[in-house]
């Protein structure tokens, strides 16, 4: 986590010399949490962390099976995203063991807050894309037009985020563990080239390559 925090540390302050408004959407994620800590249990927490790391190992792997995600970004940030994948999936149990084995949170809560969590973090993720884009000047209407085009992207009948249903929809049943999710295919290819190379970037691009 500490590497993962430094990792996105060094890239928002590659979006401010490119001239992003990055200070502005941090800000409000920061509103947001110190909400979230001060407002809300301590239950409620730890099921939104939980909650949290389920969406991001499914996303990992929704990215990361098809090389056609990825295939127009550069070979640095697919590095970047296939290293976030990996650090996401090596410890996506640690939180859902932390809750359901000391933080005493009810069913109930554990349910819902996915449900909220997920609500959240595509609201915020609509509410950065279209400040970059504002700031790369793009109108309100050609941003709103953007965004009704990428809607069925994500959400169509063959849609990216849809490939994740049966999966993120286990999170719903009694006896769920983040465990019965397998890793990701490529996920040896990654830790293989890693240590031949110490590269990362390479690693990055062979973990990409490895996709459908």
């Amino acid at each position: 986590e500490a590497q993962h925090g430094i990792a996105h540390d060094k890239m928002n302050q590659l979006m401010k010399e490119q001239g992003m408004p990055v200070d502005q959407f941090t800000a409000t994620l920061k509103k947001i949490f110190r909400f979230e800590l001060t407002k809300r249990s301590p239950q409620y927490n730890i099921a939104m962390t939980a909650a949290a790391e389920h969406l991001t190992a499914l996303m990992a792997e929704t990215f990361y099976s098809h090389k056609k995600t990825l295939e127009n970004a550069h070979p640095y940030v697919r590095a970047l995203f296939a290293w976030h994948a990996i650090e996401e999936m090596e410890h996506r149990d640690v939180a859902f063991d932390v809750m359901k084995q000391v933080g005493e949170v009810p069913e109930s809560t554990r349910r819902f807050v996915l449900v909220l969590t997920t609500v959240l973090m595509f609201g915020f993720t609509l509410y950065r894309t279209n400040i970059m884009l504002k700031c790369d000047g793009f109108s309100p209407r050609e941003r709103l037009l953007m965004n009704l085009k990428g809607l069925p992207w994500f959400f169509g009948k063959n849609g990216t985020l849809t490939a994740m249903k049966s999966q993120y929809l286990d999170w719903f049943k009694k006896d769920f563990h983040p465990s019965q999710h397998p890793v990701i295919r490529q996920y040896p290819v990654w830790i293989e080239t890693l240590e031949k190379t110490n590269d990362p970037i390479a690693a990055g691009e062979a973990f990409w390559q490895a996709g459908l």
